[in-house]
C-alpha cells in the first residue's frame, strides 16, 4: 500500500501538481517501507473545492474510454463482490448489482488515474491551496468516480440517500461495496438500502 501510495504520486503531477502532497522522504528494504510527505495543517472541507474537481475533470478528458462491462477496473471487482455477496446470502443487494450492471454496461467509461478513497478526512484546505492526501488506495487503471464518491459519502455519512442515475453514479456504488469487502467491513454490507435510483447506508 505505502509502495503503491509513492508511485501513484509519482502519477499525478501531469494533470495537478499543486494537489498532491509533497514526499519529503521515502525509503524501502526487506524489512520495511517508509514513505514522509509534509505535515498538512488545515480544515477538511464541506464542499469539494473547485481545485480538486478541475484535477480529476482533466484526467478525465484525456484518458479514453470504453465499455463498463469491458473497463479493467469494472471487470476487477465485479467477481469479488458477486461472490461475497452470494456467499454472504445478501441476495437483494446481488440481485440489484446485477440489475444496474444489465442496465450500464454498454456506456461508455473513462480509464482514469483514480484516487480511489477522495472523502472529506482526506482533503485538507489550507488557505488557497487544497491537498489531495492518502494515495494508497490509488488504481492506474481506474473509473472516474472520485468526485461522484466525495458527494455520496458526504450524503450516507450525514444519513441521507443518494441517487444512481449513470454508470458511473453505479460505479460510485459499486466502488463503496468493493472496499467494504476489502477492509473485511462485511456487515457494513447488509445496511445497504437500494430503491430504485435511492440508495442508503
Amino acid at each position: 500500500m505505502i509502495r503503491n501510495e509513492y508511485y501513484s504520486i509519482l502519477k499525478v503531477p501531469e494533470f495537478g501538481k499543486n494537489i498532491i502532497p509533497e514526499v519529503i522522504n521515502f525509503s524501502e528494504n526487506e524489512d520495511f517501507i517508509k514513505i514522509e510527505t509534509i505535515f498538512y495543517n488545515g480544515n477538511h472541507p464541506k464542499y469539494l473545492p473547485e481545485s480538486i474537481i478541475d484535477f480529476f475533470e482533466k484526467i478525465r478528458v484525456e484518458s479514453q474510454k470504453v465499455k463498463m462491462i469491458d473497463h479493467p477496473y469494472f471487470k476487477k471487482i465485479i467477481q469479488e463482490i458477486n461472490s461475497v455477496l452470494e456467499k454472504e446470502k445478501l441476495t437483494y443487494l446481488s440481485d440489484t448489482v446485477i440489475k444496474y450492471m444489465k442496465k450500464y454496461e454498454n456506456e461508455l467509461v473513462p480509464v482514469v488515474l483514480m484516487h480511489a478513497d477522495c472523502s472529506k478526512t482526506n482533503i485538507i484546505s489550507i488557505e488557497e491551496r487544497n491537498v489531495l492526501i492518502d494515495w494508497e488506495e490509488c488504481v492506474v487503471e481506474g473509473v472516474p468516480i472520485d468526485a461522484g464518491y466525495f458527494d455520496f459519502r458526504m450524503h450516507i455519512d450525514n444519513g441521507k440517500s443518494w441517487s444512481v442515475n449513470n454508470a458511473v453514479d453505479f460505479l460510485v456504488v459499486l466502488h463503496y461495496i468493493y472496499l467494504q469487502i476489502k477492509h473485511d467491513n462485511i456487515s457494513q454490507l447488509s445496511k445497504i438500502s437500494w430503491g430504485d435510483s435511492e440508495i442508503s447506508v
